[in-house]
């Protein structure tokens, strides 16, 4: 099996932190070695035509790409990822997006900006909520401090509201088909339907999307339980399925 190193192309007068990269490669080729495989070193310049015929003849089964500048331009290293997905090689090291995004910095900058609203949007939000639910709590505690153990006793449990938060979730967040994904708090988030006709939500979710419009899931699947039980009632009560048995034999013989 044939492996390849890809690394900067390193000239001669490069001082030592340039040269870092040559033991790094080196390393890492005497190791692939030990492993079984047959590791080719290539150093990348802008001659990305060269780089994309020697990958597409040598057709390694892994990469790694150590590749941190090209011809000392940082900002260009997204292309050897591009070049790799392209030739849909598995490589180590960071995917094209990220690296495009963080290597350009006026996107970088974008980005930052963007991420720092939705913190402060979120932030204030979740302050704002807070406060609120404090101020309840207080309230009754200085009124009614009875009242509100009674009220907490007869419809709060510790377990179940464990399990609709899944607060042992190891992995909050999760990346699928590149979008961030909560995965925890699952009764506090609102589902995002792919149609205005879908009723598909996540689990646990406090309500179900029909036609632009959300309601409480507890109503809503009551509403569907007794929906399909007139419907099945019904079918029953006009013998339905026997007359559709019926009607299914009688086409069979037709067509026989």
């Amino acid at each position: 099996m044939k492996a390849v190193i890809l690394h900067d192309r390193i000239p001669p007068d490069a001082n030592f932190d340039h040269q870092d990269v040559l033991y790094q490669s080196k390393a890492i080729a005497d190791l692939l070695k030990e492993l079984g495989f047959d590791p080719i070193e290539i150093s990348v310049s802008l001659n990305l035509e060269e780089l994309l015929a020697a990958l597409t003849a040598i057709n390694p089964s892994l990469v790694f790409n150590l590749v941190e500048s090209v011809e000392g331009q940082g900002r260009l290293i997204h292309l050897i990822p591009s070049i790799l997905d392209y030739l849909k090689l598995p490589y180590t090291g960071s995917k094209t997006e990220p690296l495009f995004l963080t290597s350009n910095k006026i996107m970088a900058k974008k980005v930052y900006d963007y991420l720092k609203e939705l913190d402060k949007y979120y932030g204030d939000k979740f302050q704002r909520v807070s406060t609120q639910k404090e101020n309840y709590i207080n309230f009754w505690m200085e009124n009614n401090p009875d009242g509100y153990m009674l009220l907490r006793d007869n419809f709060h449990n510790e377990g179940v509201s464990d399990i609709v938060r899944k607060v042992y979730e190891k992995n909050k967040i999760l990346e699928f088909r590149q979008e961030l994904v909560q995965h925890y708090d699952p009764i506090y988030q609102d589902p995002v339907p792919a149609s205005p006709i879908s009723i598909r939500t996540h689990f646990y979710s406090p309500v179900k999307p029909l036609l632009g419009k959300t309601y409480d899931t507890y109503w809503f699947n009551i509403t569907v339980v007794w929906i399909l039980t007139l419907l099945l009632y019904v079918v029953l009560y006009y013998d339905g399925l026997k007359k559709l048995l019926t009607f299914s034999e009688r086409f069979k013989k037709k067509n026989s």
